[in-house]
């Protein structure tokens, strides 16, 4: 590669308006710089709302749409679009959307490798899963489980692709169990999981980047309106539910996992 040349890893993800979530993205930042030194970091949150929320607080984050100009008017000539979505939703799409257009207007000047969201690789999800059992529950214990919490979608196709998680979960291990907010598998299976599994303790995790408020409120209970949340939901069954507060960012060995994906890219660039 050129003397000239400048590389860069966009990290698009939804985003967040929790300030404590945050946490996993400066993680990210940190694994990012280190593992590629002399490399460009820059952020996008895909999701619209959460940055009008932000934007009425009065913090700008760019969109992906932004973030690419800016990597246009500063020059960089190799580009790697990293996703950290869970599934490949209708954000993920108008994303890939974008670096065709990027590239186009950069007329061939900026060389774009868009990578993809986390279950779309079926080996990457599991070893995600292997992290965050070994990391959470007790060896060898049956009555105990590990219940993952993913936001969902209404898309068809991509609501397919979170069933097909749910069933290798399973597959890995019978007492991890998959459900998300909008399609099934809905807390309603979830439950009636662990009824048949005779679960008596369960770790309550998001299958997120970040630990925002969807994991502190409609996965762990937590603030005014928790009627409806899993972990209140799973208690009434008699679960003892033990909530985990912390997003797949914030594992140390999980985004390792997502830096050595990146890291064939940067090579052939650099090398």
């Amino acid at each position: 590669m050129a003397d000239t040349a400048r590389t860069a890893i966009l990290f698009a993800v939804p985003g967040t308006s929790c300030p404590e979530a945050e946490v996993a993205f400066g993680n990210i930042t940190e694994h990012a710089r280190r593992r590629f030194p002399g490399t460009s970091i820059y952020w996008a949150y895909t999701s619209e709302g959460v940055r009008r929320r932000l934007s009425e607080r009065g913090r700008h984050v760019d969109s992906p749409t932004q973030a690419l100009e800016q990597i246009r008017e500063e020059g960089i000539t190799h580009l790697v679009l990293h996703p950290l979505h869970t599934v490949a939703g209708t954000e993920y799409e108008d994303l890939a959307a974008s670096a065709a257009e990027f590239q186009q207007l950069t007329a061939g000047k900026t060389t774009v490798h868009v990578g993809m969201p986390l279950l779309l690789c079926r080996d990457e999800f599991i070893h995600t899963v292997r992290v965050l059992v070994s990391e959470l529950c007790s060896q060898d214990n049956k009555d105990e489980a590990l219940v993952l919490m993913a936001h969902g979608t209404q898309n068809k196709a991509t609501a397919k692709t979170l069933c097909n998680a749910a069933k290798w979960c399973r597959e890995l291990d019978t007492n991890v169990f998959m459900g998300t907010l909008i399609r099934p598998p809905l807390i309603d299976e979830v439950i009636e999981g662990c009824k048949l599994a005779g679960i008596k303790r369960a770790f309550l995790a998001p299958l997120m980047i970040v630990a925002g408020y969807t994991a502190r409120c409609e996965l762990a209970g937590q603030g005014d309106d928790t009627g409806n949340s899993w972990y209140r939901k799973l208690s009434e069954t008699g679960v003892d539910c033990l909530p985990v507060i912390k997003g797949l960012g914030e594992y140390d060995r999980i985004v390792e996992t997502w830096m050595d994906r990146i890291q064939p890219t940067i090579d052939a660039w650099t090398t």
